[in-house]
C-alpha cells in the first residue's frame, strides 16, 4: 500500500461508514471530539485502543487496514495466502461451495450485499458480520494493493 495519510484516510472512512461529523462519531465510540480532529488533522497518531474503538463503528475499513494505515502493522509482515480456497455460498442450504475466485469477483458490490449473496465460514464456523466484513475489507485492501 501506498503511503496514505492516516488523518484522511480515517476521515474519508468516518464520512463512507454514515459519520457526517466528528461529533457523530466521537458520541459512538465514546472518543472526544477534541481527539477525533487531532487525529484526522495528523496532529496525533491514534493509539491501538483509540483504532479498535474506530474499527467497530467504521464499516468500510477494518481493523487491519486501520492498523496498518496508521503505521502499527507492516503490511509486507500479512500473508494473503491463507485466504480459504473455497467459501460456502449462504444462498444455497446444500454443501455446495463456490471458490474464492467467484467471491473475489464480488468485491465491487456492497458489503452488505455481498453478505446477503455469501455466508462465509471458517473452520467450519460461520463468520460473524463483524469478521465477514474485516475479511471483504482486508480482501479489497489486498486487491487495491495489487493493481
Amino acid at each position: 500500500m501506498s503511503e496514505i495519510n492516516f488523518g484522511k484516510f480515517i476521515a474519508d472512512h468516518r464520512i463512507k461508514s454514515g459519520f457526517k461529523t466528528q461529533r457523530d462519531i466521537a458520541e459512538k465510540t465514546g472518543i472526544s471530539r477534541a481527539t477525533i480532529s487531532r487525529i484526522e488533522k495528523e496532529v496525533q497518531k491514534p493509539n491501538v485502543k483509540t483504532i479498535k474503538l474506530l474499527a467497530e463503528h467504521l464499516y468500510t475499513t477494518s481493523l487491519n487496514e486501520l492498523m496498518i494505515v496508521c503505521g502499527y502493522w507492516d503490511e509486507d509482515d500479512l500473508i494473503y495466502d491463507e485466504v480459504p480456497e473455497r467459501l460456502h455460498s449462504g444462498n444455497e442450504k446444500t454443501s455446495s461451495y463456490i471458490n474464492e475466485k467467484e467471491f473475489s469477483n464480488n468485491l465491487e458490490l456492497s458489503n452488505d450485499k455481498l453478505l446477503e449473496k455469501f455466508n462465509l465460514t471458517l473452520d467450519g464456523k460461520e463468520l460473524s458480520e463483524s469478521e465477514a466484513k474485516s475479511v471483504i475489507s482486508f480482501l479489497r485492501s489486498v486487491r487495491q494493493h495489487n493493481q
